[in-house]
């Protein structure tokens, strides 16, 4: 319809003559719809405009591409990857080292005390041998260097070496000829700790009395009795040998049987663990570990001691009372477990008790005064003042200076009605210095009712 429509115009427009509108006679051009002429157009015209489109499409491409190559500015700048970083783990620093201070050694009559000063506490392992006695204190330093000393006695030879092992020390005594006993304790001094070990050697075929031994020497020249210097002394030029025909060969001497050292090794884990809750005043976690030491080292007098301690600590004293009988019956001669059971008596109000626990063995006085001061003042409390009275004059012979002996003594002879022998006792202990507070005050009190009741004010 559209194309007769358009050719009807195209005659009319060009005024045709009749000969060519004859074949359209009748017929007129009739007016179409806008949208339909429009859409008709733009159908005709679309192979072009998809044309045209792509070129403008290709040629902006074109441009952009050009521009990425040869503007290096417009390049993309290339993605920086950034190394992860390392991550460094803390490190905790180590603990500082305990530091021993100083080290004493002191020979005290039978003993030999050898007195550790450190800077903090420790805890220390311990090892017994036969005939040696080996502690190991980890994390610990020894600024001094090696320390080592002997004490000597024919037949037997006591030496100590206290040596640094990387962050650890080790101390090894050693007997040789003999046995040793040794008590070791960790003691709070002020801002400071103190390691004790007592050390009593024994001879081999019978007990040594170490009396004679050298009086330890003040701290000006310690090294004279205690110390072996640690360089050894340069070696003696050797000569050479000169035979004759009646020189007898020399004959190496050979180590006799009691100087061999077995190693057997003792568990010291809870012994050592409750020594350090006595320390903290933690005296029922002591008593738990002692009581499983015990079990498993029901013939160790050390272990009973120290559980005894506990008990008495603790207020412990009906267990203590039914437990350490039958230990003391293990050990009869074991003065310090008669002295913990007598304390728990006395602390029972049972003096009578106490004193058969402790007349029932005497260890020399020598070796224990202090067991000896404890029966003294025990029968004062069952009223038997005769024999407290033997047992201070013993004392007194033993060691005159002690004024708390010098005062028991005065009291036990007044009771018994030698008034002047007893004023004169209560002067030669006010005149020691040793007597404080009450029991200062006492002696004078009673020194002044004697003299003036025997007239010698």
């Amino acid at each position: 319809m559209s194309l007769v429509n358009e050719m009807l115009r195209d005659l009319e427009a060009r005024r045709a003559s009749p000969e060519e509108t004859a074949p359209f006679a009748g017929m007129a051009p009739v007016d179409d719809d806008p949208d339909e002429r429009l859409q008709d157009r733009l159908s005709r015209k679309r192979p072009l405009l998809a044309w045209l489109g792509g070129c403008a499409l290709l040629a902006i491409l074109l441009g952009m591409s050009l521009k990425v190559i040869f503007d290096p500015a417009a390049k993309p700048a290339p993605a920086v990857v950034q190394a992860p970083t390392p991550v460094v783990p803390a490190v905790t620093p180590a603990p500082a080292l305990a530091q021993i201070q100083a080290v004493l050694p002191q020979n005290q009559g039978e003993r030999f005390v050898l007195q550790l000063l450190l800077d903090k506490p420790v805890s220390y392992e311990r090892k017994d041998e036969d005939g040696a006695i080996s502690i190991r204190l980890p994390a610990t330093a020894l600024p001094q260097g090696l320390q080592q000393g002997r004490v000597q006695r024919a037949p037997l030879v006591l030496s100590w070496r206290l040596e640094p092992q990387g962050n650890d020390v080790q101390l090894l005594l050693v007997a040789l000829g003999g046995t040793l006993q040794v008590d070791d304790r960790l003691e709070s001094a002020a801002d400071r700790w103190q390691l004790w070990l007592e050390v009593t050697p024994r001879a081999a075929e019978a007990e040594l009395d170490l009396t004679d031994l050298p009086i330890a020497e003040e701290a000006s020249e310690p090294v004279e009795l205690f110390a072996v210097p640690v360089s050894a002394p340069p070696a003696e030029p050797t000569q050479p040998a000169t035979h004759t025909a009646n020189t007898a060969p020399a004959v190496r001497a050979q180590p006799t049987a009691n100087t061999q050292i077995k190693v057997t090794p003792r568990r010291q884990d809870e012994l050592s663990r409750a020594k350090q809750a006595m320390l903290a005043q933690d005296y029922l976690g002591a008593i738990t570990l002692l009581e499983t030491a015990q079990r498993e080292q029901p013939d160790n007098s050390e272990v009973s001691a120290w559980l005894a301690k506990a008990y008495l600590a603790a207020g412990q004293i009906n267990q203590l009372q039914s437990w350490l009988p039958g230990q003391i019956a293990r050990h009869p001669q074991n003065s310090e477990l008669r002295m913990l059971l007598a304390r728990g008596q006395l602390e029972q109000g049972q003096a009578a008790a106490a004193a058969q626990t402790l007349s029932g063995y005497l260890p020399p006085l020598a070796k224990d005064p202090a067991y000896h001061a404890l029966l003294a003042a025990t029968y004062q409390q069952t009223g038997n003042w005769a024999q407290s009275a033997e047992r201070y004059q013993e004392l007194l012979r033993y060691q005159a200076g002690q004024g708390s002996w010098q005062l028991g003594l005065a009291i036990a002879l007044e009771q018994l009605g030698d008034l002047r022998t007893a004023s004169n006792h209560y002067r030669l202990g006010l005149a020691t210095g040793s007597l404080q507070g009450a029991s200062a005050d006492y002696a004078r009190s009673r020194l002044a009712a004697l003299l003036k009741e025997l007239g010698d004010e």
